[in-house]
């Protein structure tokens, strides 16, 4: 391997996905901004900015820009992002929607993930749930797999939802 090759294969990629649903960057980001951009320029590496705009009811017009705008006030020079590009684009996350799916599609086809077709009230049910001692169980998953059954297959893809099956991920032992 030629030391070029070398160096673009272990070069040091940091990035942040600030979503544009709010005025400006959330603190938090810029502080993250701050530590991903330190790292790779210490490492002479790459500082990414990627968009997460896929959360389409709640974006701010003008907030992509905005974000932008005061990540370059704090003097954090990114090398790619969705105004100036770079090889590994594209750098808004809704732009990427074909290739999660292909993903999602091969880990349906593994059964490692399944069609969620609950309604949004349903979701915020579950997520209180989630969030409380009872947690994750595998009956919501089996109720959604009979579910599955069900449905017919003919959903339009931007109707198709997916869920991880991460179930067998936190009850490992290390």
């Amino acid at each position: 391997m030629s030391a070029s090759l070398l160096y673009n294969f272990f070069m040091v990629r940091t990035r942040i996905a600030p979503s544009p649903t709010g005025e400006d960057i959330h603190i938090g980001n810029l502080y993250t901004a701050l530590i991903n951009w330190a790292w790779a320029k210490k490492h002479k590496g790459k500082f990414i900015i990627r968009i997460e705009d896929t959360d389409q009811e709640r974006l701010v017009k003008g907030s992509e820009e905005k974000i932008l705008q005061t990540i370059k006030e704090y003097g954090l020079n990114y090398d790619e992002s969705t105004d100036i590009g770079g090889q590994y684009g594209s750098y808004r996350q809704s732009e990427r929607l074909s290739v999660y799916k292909k993903y999602a599609d091969e880990l349906i086809k593994k059964k490692a993930a399944y069609y969620c077709t609950c309604t949004k009230e349903r979701l915020a049910e579950l997520i209180i749930c989630i969030k409380s001692p009872c947690g994750y169980t595998q009956t919501i998953r089996t109720m959604h797999v009979t579910k599955i059954e069900l449905i017919n297959k003919t959903l339009s893809s931007c109707e198709q939802k997916y869920l991880l099956d991460l179930s067998n991920y936190y009850n490992r032992t290390y």
